[in-house]
């Protein structure tokens, strides 16, 4: 690891402060666009924030979960042409990634072709509609990071949409949003979380202080997880969570995402598997081929693990019945090539200190 860093983050947090305060607070008298899931519409925040406050000029409800380029793009054609300073975004990451894209459209643009501006690059981007960001579950730390995620399905693409405009202004975090997820949510995202962290260790881009944020995020998601899925509602476990979550992001804002999350891509294009899980579940390997290779990673995983084995983790894997290789996913060696294609594209293999396909072809990923 270099002496030198660099470590920015410049979104202001509110964490564990009931969250319609914290936005009534933030909004400022602001002309604001809500946006939200279908369901998401239905959570009492929301109806809350509709009730007492006037300057929610218009609402966007149609976001989905894996937000796709043809969606986002026909919202962005037919959004209500009033004018807002603010966009609050209140649910997971695909609410708060959604929100970013929509925010590129300025006032005043009458139109922004959002599939030409990421095939072509965003670099003549540099503004955006500021974003005030609730996340209701725990894992994509979309809140304070600078970048979004856009599937294109029907071109089996992932795009990550990153510019300096788009941290959010502010990321209000309250617990308590969080206790409705379902079993199953909660663990998809806890995972994802948990690969945030544990991907920004094994990071070319990693420093002193990602690396604080990432163990000490690593440590309560792998102790807490294995507990909430079984205590769904238990507030100290949903505030755990949450800022697990929360301390991945900051770790991972400045590293991004490594060989995990770019093998998971082909996974969720091809198999739809749910992103959660499909970037976690090679972890436990990766874990193993990269012990012994920097004494830094080595000390934070033993900081996180008690070793630098992947015996805990796989432990904890089993507890959650989690699959740990691409035949349990029915994939098979042959479709290696379209997986390469689609990792490399993403170009977040280039983060690790892993080779890629040197680890692909590693044989208890087949076993």
């Amino acid at each position: 690891m270099e002496q030198g860093f660099r470590y920015y983050n410049p979104v202001s947090l509110v964490f564990g402060e009931d969250a319609l305060t914290s936005i009534l607070r933030q909004l400022n008298e602001r002309r604001a666009l809500l946006v939200a899931s279908e369901g998401g519409m239905q959570r009492p925040l929301i109806q809350q924030l509709l009730n007492v406050s006037t300057n929610i000029v218009s609402v966007v409800s149609a976001i989905r979960p894996n937000p796709e380029l043809q969606d986002l793009q026909e919202i962005l054609d037919t959004l209500p042409s009033e004018e807002y300073e603010v966009i609050i975004a209140v649910g997971g990451g695909s609410v708060i990634d959604s929100a970013k894209a929509i925010s590129l459209r300025r006032r005043g643009d009458k139109k922004l072709q959002l599939g030409q501006l990421l095939k072509q690059g965003a670099e003549s981007v540099n503004q955006s509609i500021p974003i005030i960001a609730v996340p209701t579950t725990t894992g994509s730390g979309s809140e304070v990071t600078p970048w979004a995620t856009i599937w294109d399905s029907e071109a089996c693409r992932k795009y990550s949409l990153h510019r300096s405009c788009l941290w959010p202004e502010a990321a209000i975090c309250d617990p308590q949003l969080s206790v409705t997820l379902s079993r199953e949510l909660t663990m998809q995202t806890g995972l994802d979380a948990l690969s945030h962290a544990l991907e920004s260790i094994w990071n070319r881009n990693a420093n002193p202080v990602t690396i604080r944020h990432a163990v000490s995020a690593a440590k309560r998601l792998f102790t807490t997880l294995p507990l909430i899925v079984e205590d769904l509602e238990n507030p100290n476990l949903r505030t755990q969570m949450m800022l697990g979550s929360l301390e991945a992001g900051l770790a991972f804002s400045n590293t991004g995402t490594s060989l995990a999350h770019s093998i998971s891509y082909y996974l969720t294009l091809k198999h739809n598997i749910p992103h959660g899980v499909a970037c976690s579940f090679s972890l436990p390997e990766i874990v193993d081929a990269v012990a012994g290779k920097d004494s830094t990673v080595d000390e934070a995983l033993t900081a996180i693990f008690g070793s630098t084995t992947s015996k805990p983790l796989r432990a904890v894997w089993d507890a959650l019945e989690l699959r740990k290789s691409f035949n349990e996913f029915g994939i098979t060696k042959v479709e290696l090539p379209s997986l390469y294609e689609i990792a490399e594209l993403s170009g977040r293999s280039k983060n690790s200190i892993l080779d890629l396909r040197t680890f692909c072809i590693r044989e208890n990923l087949w076993s």
